[in-house]
């Protein structure tokens, strides 16, 4: 890691890091939730002497300052052309991973003229009643309590279930992204599910959007945002499907992703 630093904001700071290199090529990169900057770090080691790389820790995760309302993915959004004027960039491109890609697509929707392409791998392009659903059974804050019982399932997620797959400090790094949402780590997956795909979709000009949708569990919600861009003839698109990739896509198969990011 090259750099790490602060912009200042009306209700405090946002909190980046920049992996540079000497190129004029810059991705900025959009963590998904519940994760800041440093879950791109394998990728961005694996680019660092080629791309220039930044990737932010959203409000409320990892450094930066906790906003005092909700933000919505158009209000986050907004905050990726601020950062890229205090660090002298002009047009960049947007990497983006699971909720993420709606961050990127917001500011695409948004900032035209600042974005040059966005690469995107498996988006939640749910449909309206699937949001709903998810909506009406989300909490509005975790619960955490004295009890270490708590924090069993938090463990699970980001360390156990990895088991001999990353490496005790990786998994403690995702662990610690995680838990420094604190109880709003919910009001994330809130604003996925607020989000309107099909009218931002719909808005969208000119753009051009890479699409890569994992055997996972959102490649029908990726297969559908596919089919939802196609629809919109200003907008170029390409997409691929890895099906030999499922889980852990920015640890084990890095060499996918630098191809696909690479290829011309």
């Amino acid at each position: 890691m090259n750099h790490r630093g602060y912009i200042s904001l009306p209700y405090g700071q946002l909190h980046y890091y920049r992996w540079s290199a000497e190129t004029q090529r810059c991705i900025i990169c959009l963590p998904p939730t519940p994760y800041c900057g440093p879950f791109f770090t394998p990728l961005a080691q694996a680019l660092r002497n080629t791309v220039q790389f930044i990737a932010l820790d959203p409000p409320g995760c990892g450094l930066s300052d906790r906003h005092p309302q909700m933000l919505s993915i158009e209000a986050f959004s907004a905050l990726i052309p601020v950062l890229a004027d205090q660090l002298n960039i002009d047009r960049f491109e947007l990497l983006g991973f699971h909720s993420g890609c709606l961050t990127a697509l917001s500011t695409m929707q948004q900032f035209p003229s600042r974005v040059s392409c966005a690469y995107l791998i498996d988006v939640p392009a749910f449909t309206p009643a699937k949001r709903a659903q998810h909506l009406a059974n989300a909490m509005e804050r975790r619960c955490l309590t004295d009890d270490m019982s708590s924090l069993e399932n938090i463990w699970d997620f980001n360390v156990a279930r990895h088991a001999d797959a990353l490496t005790m400090e990786r998994k403690l790094n995702l662990l610690v992204q995680d838990l420094s949402n604190g109880v709003d780590q919910p009001q994330g997956f809130r604003a996925v599910n607020l989000f309107n795909v099909e009218e931002v979709v719909a808005r969208l000009e000119h753009a051009d959007i890479r699409v890569a949708a994992t055997s996972g569990p959102l490649h029908a919600a990726t297969m559908r945002f596919v089919d939802l861009l196609n629809k919109n003839t200003s907008i170029n698109v390409t997409s691929v499907e890895w099906t030999s990739v499922k889980q852990r896509v920015f640890d084990d198969h890095i060499p996918t992703i630098v191809r696909w990011l690479t290829a011309s």
